[in-house]
């Protein structure tokens, strides 16, 4: 009887042996998921400094600068930082772009960034949604790397 009762018990170790290693593996797979995660973070953070700090450089020489703003406020946005725009009140060409920046390291204090940038003045064209991705499409079979 004995025997028979061990014999059992073997599939259930099994399982509990196997439940541990996948709990395990599970837990190191997520820790270092958050470190890459964390590890990302970093990188934004350091990335959107360099940018701003090159925007400051660059404050007079407005076509450097200006694709300088929109690659600092996308950067902002990917670490959740608020980023807005509104129609300058005293000059009716120019946007204000806005980035709300944390100080002293602290994520609940922020500190307001803003530049003033032309309107484009450019004519919209007025594609369709199609006509609009055709053309993304196209631009990518002659310059991009991958495919749509």
């Amino acid at each position: 009887m004995t025997m028979i009762h061990s014999w059992y018990i073997y599939p259930f170790m099994f399982l509990l042996v196997l439940v541990y290693c996948y709990t395990k593996l599970y837990a190191e797979s997520t820790h270092k998921n958050k470190n890459n995660i964390s590890q990302y973070r970093v990188e934004l953070q350091h990335a959107l400094g360099d940018t701003l700090s090159t925007i400051e450089k660059n404050d007079q020489t407005y076509h450097v600068r200006y694709p300088l703003i929109f690659k600092a406020m996308y950067l902002a946005s990917q670490l959740g930082y608020k980023t807005f725009q509104k129609e300058d009140p005293d000059d009716k060409d120019y946007y204000i772009l806005y980035i709300d920046l944390p100080i002293c390291g602290e994520e609940t204090k922020k500190a307001q960034c803003s530049w003033h940038m032309p309107k484009n003045t450019s004519q919209w064209d007025n594609p369709t949604t199609e006509e609009k991705y055709r053309r993304c499409r196209e631009y990518n079979f002659y310059y991009g790397s991958t495919t749509f």
